[in-house]
């Protein structure tokens, strides 16, 4: 068996070489590769059999990189971050950073900085922004723990990561494009939280 801290560093290793990585967020497994390098993304797309229609999501490791990392983000959106994150959201975000333009997103990029579990965050300060999305087959169910990531897809990636079960629902999906905030998608958070988030976000 491999060790846990052999885990992560493997995974470092083999993202910062352009490979792919199955690691633990705050709502389920996902595969990870470096944001910057084309080829790492699309051996996720293949991985995952995920249509190229549907974007990636940038996942950033505090809001002192998000800000680093998305300067051009206006007052509302930022007033938006520091609401919702961490935490396990997705935050559809409008942006004109070219540099994220291979996670498919256009002119707006779907950000996550989840509430960290140890490997996965050594592994964003060492590597740098990840592209993320579930590690599932498309259309499959959304991994709790390793045992539920199929073999076929787990042997693809370079490694996999184990830090034990997670809450298995997938995160709660935020808009923020057109100067408003609204639910795309409900998952991890209660809609009783997100609906206070809402209300703090339209008084602010």
């Amino acid at each position: 068996m491999i060790l846990f801290e052999d885990q992560v560093g493997r995974a470092i290793t083999a993202l910062k070489s352009g490979g792919v990585a199955v690691v633990a967020t705050d709502t389920v497994y996902g595969l990870v590769s470096r944001a910057d390098s084309a080829s790492a993304v699309n051996r996720i797309y293949t991985i995952k059999e995920r249509p190229r229609s549907m974007p990636l999501a940038l996942l950033l490791s505090n809001l002192t990189e998000v800000r680093k990392e998305l300067p051009e983000l206006d007052p509302f959106v930022e007033s938006a971050i520091r609401e919702f994150l961490p935490g396990a959201y997705t935050l559809i975000v409008p942006t004109c950073q070219s540099r994220f333009e291979i996670l498919g997103g256009g002119e707006s990029l779907g950000l996550r900085v989840p509430l960290l579990p140890p490997g996965i965050s050594k592994i964003i300060q060492e590597v740098g922004p990840l592209a993320s999305t579930s590690a599932n087959r498309h259309g499959r169910r959304d991994p709790a723990s390793v045992n539920e990531i199929e073999d076929s897809l787990a042997a693809k990636a370079d490694i996999v990561v184990n830090e034990g079960p997670l809450p298995g629902v997938p995160s709660t999906v935020i808009g923020l494009t057109g100067g408003k905030a609204y639910v795309v998608r409900e998952g991890a958070v209660s809609q009783k939280d997100v609906i206070a988030k809402l209300e703090r976000l339209s008084c602010a």
